[in-house]
């Protein structure tokens, strides 16, 4: 016998909320590792609204995580 399977999206706010939260870890990780002083000044002034957006509504909701993202 087969188990069926149904996949519900996740509270938005409860998503966004826990997006918010990695994101700023992840991005202060990524300032705090950062040996070359003229990256991590770009990297202190913040993604982009479209890198963002992006992280926001595809990539996190489809992996769940930012593990293994070189920002730019």
């Amino acid at each position: 016998m087969k188990a069926a399977f149904c996949i519900l999206p996740p509270d938005s706010e409860d998503m966004m909320s826990a997006f918010d939260e990695v994101y700023d870890r992840w991005l202060s990780n990524q300032i705090a590792n950062e040996k070359n002083p003229r990256r991590r000044e770009r990297l202190e002034k913040g993604l982009s609204y479209g890198t963002v957006l992006y992280l926001r509504s595809i990539w996190f909701p489809a992996i769940g995580n930012l593990d293994h993202l070189y920002p730019e």
